[in-house]
This record gives structure tokens, C-alpha cells and sequence, in this order.
């Protein structure tokens, strides 16, 4: 079998995909499941470089050691965590997390990172450590656009085409901007981000933002990140209050009545994890325990019932999000993200209520 061509060598070659533009929530789809489009890109010399950036800012970009030396290993055993219930809790609005109308280009990278640079910030919000810029924010813009505008990320990914890859977006994220408050800024920028559209977020690519305008956006950095592996160390991180960013090439069907969604298909794609499930419920009816995959295709994209566990007293899962079974996604690159230092833990609530029945 041929070897895969990296990220960087088809950048050199002028490979990558070319730029695409969908209509509607259904052309993504598609373009996605036919492999017409290329969000996440093979990029070990990427993920090399993000490896040195940590290390040089004095970090770690080993998951394993950074979960023994902040005391949050087995911290997520035997829980149900929602992560989006924190984000709903900091903004102090509900149902608002759409994923966007609808993903319009192939930029599901940067997507993925503001998703899950989103929830990590909340849960550190709801921990008291911070507080939500909902002044900056319009209303219309939650609905919109999630908030924040994934859309300045994609802007440093240094060509014209499309795709990324999720350890070159976290070390741009880190060293220039990341999560960009979805509302209009004036000049230098002299844009409107409150609704995102394919054309926006393919306004730079093969040139990089002036530099005035990367330190007028960048107010939302990651600020600390590393790569996990290992069903109990994404487990535990999340429990801890860090969203996972990752980036494979696995696709998923539709939702059963518990919102779960069975591996369907292949998707070179980027996606978020808002929560796990790793009660005696997901043992018992799925073998193993699940995490709450967040895409970026907007209402529609994923369909089928949302009741967690099946059971309407337990509440619904966002719009854009399903359950999927650890063994499903066990293959795919893995970081956490954190929007502080040095990974302090957060408390999120155990939502396994069916353990006080």
C-alpha cells in the first residue's frame, strides 16, 4: 500500500484540496461522505512542531504526566459528564449551541477548536476562575454563531485550499489567536463576524492576516494543551474540565433512541467531545463506555432522537452532537485544551442521576 502523503508535503506539491463553498447543510454532508472535501489532514510534522511549542513554553505534551501531576487521574470513573451543561451555565442562555447554521467550507479544524476551547473555558468559568465576555457578544450572534467565530483560526492555516490539521490549529491557537467573539469589529479588521459564512472564512489562507489585526482578535488563546491517549486519560481530563480536540478520518450514522450514533462511513474530519458516558448504563447496553461527539454541520446534519439515556427526565444533548462508543473513536488524534494555566481541575457535576434511583 502506498504511504499517505503528509499535510506539509502536499501543501509543497500544491495538492490540498481546493477551496469549496456548500449551500446548505446537506451539501456538507456530502461532500464529506464522498471524500469531495478534506477537513483534517494527515500532519505528523504538525503534530511535531505543536510538541516542541509546548515544551519550550514549559509545558507537556504528554497527556499521562499531566493528569498524575495535577491529581485528576480516575477523576472520571464510573461518571456521566456534560460539558455543554457548563457552557449553557456560564453563558446563562440554553439551546444555543448550533454548531454554526451550518459548516460551509472545509474548515472543520478550526471548528473543532473553538468548540472545544469553548467548553473548557466554561468549565473553568463555572469554577470561578474567569468570566463570560457576554458584553462583546450580541444575542443574534449565539444564535449565529455560536458565540464565538471559528473563522480567524482558519484564517493562519497557510495555504489557499482546504483542510488542516488539529496540532498545527492548537499551535497557532496558542502563539496567535484562537476564539474570536462573534460580533462586528471595527478596522483594522472592519468585519462582521457575528455570522459566519464560507466566504468569511476563507478570506486568508495562502496570505496571513496583517499583524494588526491577528493582536486586535487575539484575546482568546489556548493556553495550554496536550495530547492524550487511552480511554481512562481522555475520560479523566474531560472530568477535570478539559474538551478534547480531535481529528481522524471516522464517520457516524444517525441517532438511536438514546442518541447514540453507529460508526457509518469515512470522514476526514475534525470533531470536539462535549462529555462522556462511562456509567453502568453505557456499559451495559453499548459494552463500553461513550463519548459526546460535537460537529460542525449545523441543525440537520445529524439526525434522530436526543434524550440522554433515552429517558426525557435526563434532558437532550445539543442539536449537533451524538453519543458514540469509545472503541469507535479509540483510533483518532487526541489534546486537551485548557484556556488557563497550569491545568487546574475543574468540579463538574456528575449527571448519572440514574446511580440515586
Amino acid at each position: 500500500m502506498a504511504r499517505l502523503k503528509t499535510f506539509r508535503e502536499r501543501m509543497a506539491a500544491n495538492e490540498l484540496p481546493p477551496p469549496v463553498t456548500f449551500e446548505t447543510v446537506d451539501e456538507t454532508v456530502a461532500a464529506y461522505e464522498t471524500g469531495a472535501t478534506e477537513g483534517a489532514i494527515y500532519d505528523p510534522e504538525g503534530t511535531e512542531e505543536w510538541a516542541d511549542m509546548v515544551r519550550a513554553g514549559g509545558g507537556d505534551p504528554d497527556g499521562e504526566r499531566i493528569a498524575y501531576a495535577n491529581n485528576f487521574v480516575e477523576s472520571g470513573a464510573g461518571k456521566l459528564v456534560l460539558i455543554y451543561e457548563e457552557i449553557y451555565k456560564a453563558a446563562g442562555r440554553r439551546d444555543w449551541l448550533k454548531g454554526n447554521p451550518g459548516q460551509q467550507t472545509g474548515d472543520c479544524v478550526s471548528h473543532s477548536a473553538r468548540n472545544t476551547l469553548l467548553g473548557s473555558l466554561a468549565c473553568q468559568i463555572t469554577n470561578g476562575n474567569g468570566s463570560w465576555p457576554g458584553a462583546e457578544i450580541p444575542d443574534e450572534s449565539y444564535e449565529n454563531n455560536s458565540a464565538f467565530c471559528p473563522s480567524p483560526l482558519y484564517w493562519l492555516r497557510g495555504h489557499g485550499g482546504q483542510g488542516w490539521s488539529c496540532g498545527a490549529s492548537i499551535s497557532q491557537g496558542t502563539k496567535t489567536l484562537a476564539m474570536v467573539a462573534a460580533r462586528e469589529w471595527p478596522e483594522p479588521l472592519g468585519m462582521n463576524l457575528g455570522h459566519y459564512t464560507g466566504s468569511v472564512a476563507t478570506k486568508w489562507g495562502s496570505r496571513r492576516p496583517p499583524d494588526d489585526v491577528c493582536q486586535q482578535l487575539g484575546g482568546h488563546k489556548i493556553v495550554e494543551s496536550t495530547r492524550c491517549s487511552g480511554w481512562e486519560q481522555i475520560r479523566d481530563f474531560m472530568a477535570s474540565g478539559f474538551s478534547i480536540h480531535t481529528c481522524g478520518g471516522e464517520g457516524w450514522g444517525s441517532r438511536n433512541e438514546h442518541g447514540y450514533a453507529p460508526r457509518k462511513g469515512s470522514w476526514s474530519h475534525a470533531l470536539s467531545y462535549w462529555g462522556f458516558d462511562d456509567t453502568p448504563w453505557a456499559h451495559e447496553h453499548y459494552g463500553g463506555p461513550l463519548v459526546l461527539i460535537a460537529n460542525s454541520w449545523g441543525p440537520g446534519a445529524c439526525k434522530g432522537p436526543r434524550d440522554i439515556h433515552g429517558d426525557p427526565k435526563m434532558g437532550q444533548i445539543p442539536v449537533n452532537t451524538w453519543w458514540a462508543k469509545w472503541s469507535d473513536a479509540s483510533r483518532r488524534d487526541h489534546y486537551a485544551i485548557s484556556a488557563v494555566s497550569g491545568w487546574p481541575p475543574a468540579k463538574l457535576k456528575n449527571w448519572n442521576l440514574r446511580a440515586l434511583i
